[in-house]
């Protein structure tokens, strides 16, 4: 067992990773789920000597990591067919525990190494598009819209391109006939005039992201009879209920044929509106159910079918709305590994600490994409740089603000800072969406403070400088810095080209280029 207290332990929680030093409590991990647990791993580091702990499981079973320091580390997994009489079971995943010298950074390596053959990397790494439309891929830079009217959203969407001068994504809210969060899934029609501007934007090059939840059904629907009998039960034969609006909800079982034709007719009427990308609320960011109704054809209980169901779904769906020739992207809430491929996206928007630590690009960078960063206008100018210059040199495409926010005088210093970091996502395109992220840089003896007010961060301690290492496809690497401090200020920076495999050119000698975030290049 690890001694209590002994081992700074991390393990991909609260979306990024969250590195917990010596670490006494014990800890409760359910996956998959995009907020509890991302992955199906954890590490443990005393100095140098280190434990990787993980199930290797390409079937994404729903199962809850709990470690307790000074006593033990157990990986519960609810089972197929329970409570069937005559079934058994045996698990169809290794568990993997083993020692290795390094720190959190070379277990997400043999992590990697792992998904490079899950079913949810099947498609391969992300590769750049030949001028065929926006690519969500892409995005510089997110805006959030949909309290105004649409004519009003458009207008301040124009204004901040022009001023931010990057690719835009834009997530659409509030576009819909019902409330939000309730009669779920009555979306469509829309409000009027959305299909003009979503059309006009995409054709413009945006990135058109209307907001919609994949996961419940509410019981002032329209049609919320026809659901009942695809509403997930639990083992006594209840209707599962949860509630996030004004009414009752039910989560409909992945599997239901006719929730998956339900999902279809939704994301074809949102993208035959105008919209090339369609946003899926809760499938990636809620644990799997345990359902127990034998007329829905799965195994009762337990198993691969939640994560397999939703799978098939967003497969099916994107190949027919993109039949037509049209570009057509899916986005969820919250990064939940095993819906990669099938969403090409996810929202990483809450609970930024000191203790972050980006797990999550470690693993998956150059595979898909994650986005937002939600940092409120209440932050100090200097605090504001601190967490959206730290989420950009980790590979999110920053944003997921109201461009009124943006465009308002009173945060220019802060517009302009995002507005670099967009540029500067522009100009490493090749390794901040195409690369792998390989390396941290910090310079510790140099730190900054500040309030960070929301998500209960408090008060903040990071390096002055930090900086990342990125590898693109083509073998170069890319390092990027961020100065949160009001002064210039130098950091030592040794490459380890052996470790990267960076080869040299003739007679031994490597070619550097600076970038600045406007594209400026100076050659060495």
């Amino acid at each position: 067992y690890l001694e209590s207290g002994k081992y700074d332990v991390a393990a991909p929680t609260c979306n990024w990773g969250l590195l917990m030093p010596s670490l006494a409590s014990p800890l409760n991990l359910p996956y998959p789920h995009g907020y509890s647990m991302t992955m199906q791993f954890l590490c443990a580091m005393k100095g140098k000597s280190a434990v990787y702990m993980a199930t290797h499981d390409p079937g994404a079973w729903l199962k809850t990591f709990v470690l307790s320091p000074g006593e033990s580390f157990d990986i519960t997994t609810p089972v197929e067919n329970m409570g069937v009489p005559g079934s058994d079971f045996a698990a169809p995943f290794p568990a993997m525990v083993g020692v290795y010298r390094g720190n959190w950074m070379e277990a997400c390596k043999t992590y990697r190494a792992f998904v490079a053959g899950a079913p949810w990397t099947a498609g391969g790494r992300l590769r750049p598009r030949n001028g065929d439309g926006p690519s969500i891929a892409d995005v510089a830079l997110w805006m959030r819209v949909g309290d105004e009217a649409p004519d009003e959203s458009h207008n301040l969407l124009l204004r901040a391109r022009t001023f931010l001068d990057v690719p835009l994504g834009v997530h659409w809210y509030n576009w819909h006939s019902n409330a939000f969060d309730d009669g779920l899934p009555d979306y469509l029609p829309a409000k009027p005039k959305c299909a003009a501007h979503w059309g006009e934007l995409a054709r413009d090059g945006f990135v058109v992201m209307p907001y919609i939840n994949g996961r419940l059904a509410s019981t002032t629907a329209r049609d919320f009879p026809a659901y009942a009998p695809s509403l997930c039960r639990d083992r006594h034969g209840k209707v599962c209920e949860q509630k996030f609006g004004a009414d009752m909800d039910h989560p409909v079982c992945p599997s239901a044929r006719l929730w998956h034709d339900k999902m279809l007719e939704i994301t074809e009427g949102i993208t035959n509106l105008g919209a090339n990308t369609v946003y899926f609320d809760q499938i990636s960011g809620e644990l799997p159910i345990l359902c127990f109704d034998p007329a829905h054809g799965h195994p009762l209980g337990g198993g691969g079918w939640w994560v397999d169901g939703y799978r098939q779904l967003l497969t099916t769906a994107k190949q027919k709305t993109r039949r037509s020739g049209r570009n057509v992207w899916f986005t969820g809430e919250f990064p939940a590994e095993p819906y990669m491929g099938a969403l090409d996206g996810f929202l990483v928007w809450t609970t930024r600490l000191q203790t972050s630590i980006p797990m999550l690009t470690a693993v998956y960078s150059g595979y898909t994409n994650y986005f937002g960063t939600n940092t409120f206008f209440n932050y100090s100018d200097r605090a504001w740089i601190m967490r959206e210059g730290r989420d950009f040199l980790w590979g999110s495409q920053n944003g997921w603000m109201h461009p009124a926010q943006v465009l308002a005088p009173e945060h220019a210093k802060k517009a302009l800072f995002l507005k670099q970091i967009g540029q500067l996502r522009v100009v490493g395109r090749q390794y901040l969406s195409y690369g792998e992220l390989v390396a941290l840089v910090d310079h510790p003896r140099q730190t900054v403070t500040e309030e960070w007010p929301s998500h209960g961060a408090g008060k903040v301690t990071l390096p002055a400088i930090q900086g990342t290492i990125w590898k693109a496809q083509d073998g170069s690497l890319g390092v990027l810095l961020v100065n949160y401090d009001n002064q210039e200020r130098t950091i030592p920076l040794v490459l380890d080209t052996a470790k990267h495999s960076l080869a040299a050119g003739p007679q031994g000698r490597y070619r550097v280029a600076r970038f600045g975030s406007f594209g400026k290049r100076q050659d060495s």
